[in-house]
């Protein structure tokens, strides 16, 4: 056996192979942003994007949902409106809810977002499903336990 092969082989005994992560079980070394978008009987053909520290990261349908897991720390948020900015400092291991409401207006329909509690935002999101998969833009940014619809 050369020399190489040997050494190699011996690491893989002695060095612990890292744990998978679970399927279906969100990372604790990530907060999770949920965002989602209520339905609404005017703009629901409008598809607001959510964008995060300036990347677009999906656009939302009526009634849809996406997680994203980001590291911690500070992270901007914001929809098609500019001057709709939600700046959160995320902990590892948490969850923050953002709702994006359509706004209709004479020169551009936008998105503007509001931060909304746990309790608020787990009972607005329980009749929606996920966005449809060509909504999302940027996929790194999604939670491995989140899968767009077909």
């Amino acid at each position: 056996m050369s020399r190489v092969c040997l050494i190699a082989t011996l690491l893989f005994l002695v060095v612990p192979a890292a744990a998978p992560q679970e399927a279906g079980k969100p990372s604790s070394d990530r907060a999770r942003v949920i965002v989602y978008r209520n339905k609404q009987e005017s703009g629901r053909t409008l598809h607001p994007s959510i964008y995060c520290d300036d990347i677009e990261v999906a656009r939302l349908q009526g009634e849809r949902y996406a997680v994203l897991a980001l590291a911690p720390g500070p992270h901007m948020f914001r929809s098609d409106d500019k001057q709709s900015l939600i700046e959160l400092d995320v902990e590892a291991g948490k969850e923050y809810y953002i709702r994006i409401d359509t706004e209709i207006g004479t020169l551009k329909n936008r998105g503007r977002l509001t931060l909304v509690d746990a309790d608020q935002g787990a009972s607005e999101l329980k009749p929606m499903k996920p966005i449809s998969a060509e909504m999302v833009k940027h996929k790194a940014w999604l939670a491995s336990d989140f899968h767009p619809a077909k």
